[in-house]
């Protein structure tokens, strides 16, 4: 899942590094020359361990503080150092033989050198004492060596493994006269093992890590919090930690490097150029940065759950360099594409800016999710779940329409809006828990579904027109009306309620397309309607319908007509009329033509309207209320 480094990069960065560290230091650090020898001449005491390094007969000349002690090839490999602490300037180690410094400490002013051609240890925790500059080098052979845990200096390591004896602290609590550098920890083509964790804070000077083809892993870090900045810098690296704690005045910077930490926490401070981050917890995205990029410089892994915050982004510019357990929106942006398999699910509110598609779950809870992007078309493309929480509102942003995905759940009282329509496709299911509204028209060629708790409404509220070849069972309202079949009534459709009762709002508009079929009328339908509330307009259309007597088309189908519908227009057809009252008693619609009346008829007639007026008009006083949810199914 994690690119392995390139090791002809390493091996070209490492040269290119020590080459430099060289002539950096040329000057400030004198090369180790040994003075004094290890001969082996008096390899053992009776009565104690062979190898003590403190025996005078063992050296080629007697001992002075701060000697350059050289070990080349004689005696015993196991030394021991068996005083509380030996002080030296420097050690060195020439010839073949692989020697093990052994003890309680040794106290190294200045630097120590491998020339040899096996690899040495030095077990006695090292405690790099005095002030300037030192370097531990490992040369071709290599150099374990074992660190006290206090660092106040400038250390600077080469082809070396490092075990920190306790916790690695780097602070300079003291001042020096002339000494104003900063604590540094150099480490190029090394190991460093910090079981116990480390410290570092800067005191009064700033303190700085920097690994070039190299590791660091351990326990627990923290950095910062006290006195100066301080910062770790990696490039071609690997930084491994049990956590990571960064607090004020901490810095991190990352260059083709890999970091793995149990858990991060802090208020930011890494600058990523590339690389990969891995934290195996939970991660709030302002642990690495407010504004956080994955691409194909920039990988996260989160094995927990990633939370975004508000005035937080995470950017990602292609697949599978964000993988997360859970995405937590908490008043963040993510502006990513497809998540699919990588991210499982998403929750929370803010803002999922971009082409939204694929099988990530979804969970909205806590005010406003938005999804997709409104100038994109075929950004809302889901294929998992949609869950609304109680309260929980969710805008789709799409150029056109918003593709809902297998289920879609409104827990109640949810507002679920797309400017430019949604579509439920076939064999999906939106369910409305306990009331709800849909703002944006609805293409249903699924099953909108609802359902009531003890003591509410169970309504769902549909602002936009309603289209598609779906079903509903329950209670709807539609205030903008409906028009069967394909998105915005194209072509014919036939939209069923399961005994469902349906409200048609005062400004709506029914329109059902008509059609001549083999076997005489064919058109658009409304069954199984159980209570239907009339309202608005009804509109028919004809399509090439040459009608004769008889003629008919089931257009509703309803057990219950409550109102009327305040207008009856019919297009197609110049000259004929509906027969009103055979729609609004069986939902059947047949026509018949309209007599010419002469001047006689034509008073009558215009008595007849006024006189059948009377019950129209009363009819009409009832959409207003009929609209609505009546009080008995608000009681039931």
């Amino acid at each position: 899942m994690r690119p392995a480094l390139s090791r002809t990069a390493l091996a070209a960065l490492a040269a290119l590094t020590l080459c430099n560290a060289a002539r950096a230091d040329s000057g400030g650090e004198p090369p180790v020359v040994a003075r004094v020898w290890w001969t082996g001449a008096l390899s053992t005491v009776p009565g104690l361990p062979p190898g003590l390094l403190s025996l005078p007969a063992n050296w080629s000349a007697p001992l002075r503080a701060d000697d350059e002690l050289g070990f080349g090839g004689a005696g015993p490999s196991l030394l021991t150092n068996d005083i509380a602490a030996l002080g030296v300037r420097s050690l060195m180690f020439d010839g073949s033989r692989a020697y093990t410094l052994a003890g309680r400490s040794l106290q190294v002013s200045g630097g120590i050198v491998n020339r040899s051609g096996a690899r040495q240890t030095i077990s006695a925790a090292v405690q790099a004492s005095g002030t300037g500059r030192r370097t531990w080098d490992g040369g071709d052979a290599g150099l374990s060596l074992t660190m006290a845990g206090s660092l106040d200096q400038q250390l600077r390591v080469l082809r070396s493994d490092v075990r920190v004896d306790g916790r690695l602290n780097l602070v300079r609590r003291s001042a020096r006269a002339g000494d104003s550098a900063a604590v540094q920890l150099t480490l190029a083509s090394s190991r460093l093992h910090t079981p116990g964790g480390a410290t570092l804070e800067g005191g009064l000077v700033p303190a700085l890590v920097t690994l070039y083809d190299s590791q660091w892993s351990g326990g627990g870090v923290t950095l910062g919090g006290a006195g100066q900045p301080v910062s770790v810098q990696l490039e071609l690296s690997r930084w491994q930690a049990d956590s990571l704690a960064l607090r004020a005045g901490a810095a991190i910077t990352l260059k083709r490097s890999e970091l793995t930490v149990g858990r991060l926490t802090g208020a930011g401070g890494i600058d990523w150029i590339s690389g990969v981050i891995t934290v195996d917890s939970d991660l709030q995205l302002g642990a690495i940065a407010p504004t956080v990029t994955v691409d194909r410089d920039r990988q996260l892994y989160v094995h927990g759950t990633l939370t975004i915050h508000t005035g937080e982004r995470a950017i990602m510019t292609g697949k599978s360099l964000l993988q997360a357990r859970e995405l937590r929106l908490a008043g963040g942006v993510l502006q990513a594409g497809v998540l699919g398999g990588n991210t499982p699910l998403l929750s929370g509110h803010g803002q999922w800016l971009g082409r939204v598609a694929g099988a990530t779950g979804i969970n909205a809870s806590g005010g406003l999710l938005r999804l997709g992007d409104p100038a994109q078309a075929g950004a809302v493309d889901l294929t998992g779940t949609l869950t609304l929480a109680a309260g929980a509102r969710v805008q789709l942003d799409s150029l056109d329409l918003a593709r809902l995905g297998s289920r879609t759940v409104l827990a109640g009282d949810n507002q679920l809006a797309a400017a430019n329509g949604m579509a439920l496709g076939d064999g999906d299911q939106l369910t409305a828990g306990n009331g709800g509204r849909l703002q944006g028209a609805l293409v249903n060629d699924g099953l909108v579904l609802t359902r009531r708790s003890q003591g509410g409404a169970g309504l769902l509220v549909l602002d936009g027109e309603v289209s598609g070849s779906g079903r509903f069972d329950g209670a709807f309202s539609f205030l903008a009306g409906a028009s069967p079949g394909a998105a915005r009534g194209n072509g014919l459709g036939n939209l069923t309620f399961g005994g469902s009762e349906l409200w048609l709002g005062p400004q709506s508009r029914l329109t059902l397309d008509i059609t001549a079929g083999p076997d005489g009328w064919t058109g658009d339908r409304l069954t199984g309607i159980g209570r239907l509330h009339a309202g608005g307009e009804l509109l028919l259309r004809f399509h090439g319908v040459t009608p004769t007597d008889g003629d008919g088309w089931q257009a509703l189908g309803f057990a219950q007509l409550d109102g009327a519908f305040s207008r009856i227009s019919v297009q197609g057809l110049d000259g004929w009329r509906v027969d009103t009252p055979q729609l609004l008693a069986s939902g059947r619609v047949s026509i018949s033509p309209v007599p010419e009346p002469g001047a006689a008829g034509l008073m009558l007639l215009g008595l007849g309207v006024v006189i059948g007026l009377g019950p129209w008009c009363r009819r009409r006083a009832a959409i207003t209320t009929a609209a609505r949810p009546s009080a008995s199914w608000r009681t039931r």
